[in-house]
């Protein structure tokens, strides 16, 4: 069968982009040698040759299937009906979605939704959202953004993460404010993250996920007093 290369790396410190076609054709040709009966075709191969060059280690694989954009450019914050700067980008909302392992039909809580980031993602993937927000006009503009996305919104409310008006939910996905472009409402955000993990752990089941960013200042502490355990981290 043809093939082509295609070369990605994990770090854009680690090489430039003007150096990946050449990591390519270095590739392609090693191919070459081993297999001399294979034909190269840049712009419609066969099979495709996915190569990960991490900086200690080139992993390479065939591409069996390709996932592409599904909307994220088009769901840009900028793009929706209430745009707020803390708003994280749509991909950057479903990975943390994914990351909680949480499945159709799941009632997944986010305590500090601001406009509805994270709650547009959940809801596009058959999740039912709730989201709470001491602000009324972060409340408002995550009800008219959820509309926007064609998502309906009563499970969009305001609220203070010490007065929970919510008994269980499935899974938390949330980027609580740091007080940077989000109002943390006069408190400190290390105890915004201890009323968090004190009220989750009331709220999840046994063995339910709780999925957070925090800035690498303020690094999270203190939460196995609460009956948590640390099952990943990633740093972005």
């Amino acid at each position: 069968k043809s093939f082509a290369v295609r070369a990605s790396i994990y770090n854009s410190k680690l090489m430039e982009k003007s150096e990946k076609p050449s990591l390519e054709r270095r590739l392609g040709s090693l191919f070459l040698e081993r297999f001399p009966h294979l034909k190269v075709d840049l712009e419609n191969p066969q099979v495709k040759v996915r190569v990960l060059y991490t900086g200690w280690h080139i992993i390479y694989g065939y591409s069996l299937c390709e996932a592409w954009d599904k909307g994220f450019s088009q769901r840009r914050p900028r793009k929706r009906r209430v745009f707020h700067p803390a708003t994280m980008q749509p991909k950057l909302a479903r990975i943390l979605v994914n990351l909680s392992g949480a499945r159709r039909g799941y009632i997944i809580l986010d305590p500090f939704c601001g406009v509805g980031g994270i709650l547009i993602e959940a809801g596009l993937i058959g999740l039912q959202p709730i989201g709470m927000d001491l602000s009324e006009w972060m409340v408002k503009g995550a009800r008219e953004n959820m509309e926007w996305a064609g998502l309906s919104t009563p499970g969009i409310i305001r609220g203070d993460i010490d007065h929970l008006p919510i008994r269980r939910v499935d899974t938390i996905v949330t980027d609580p404010p740091y007080g940077t472009s989000s109002s943390t409402a006069g408190r400190s955000p290390q105890s915004l993250y201890k009323a968090l993990l004190r009220a989750s752990i009331k709220l999840l089941p046994s063995g339910g996920c709780l999925v957070l960013v925090h800035p690498k200042t303020l690094p999270l502490k203190g939460y196995e007093e609460f009956g948590f355990t640390e099952k990943a981290s990633y740093e972005i």
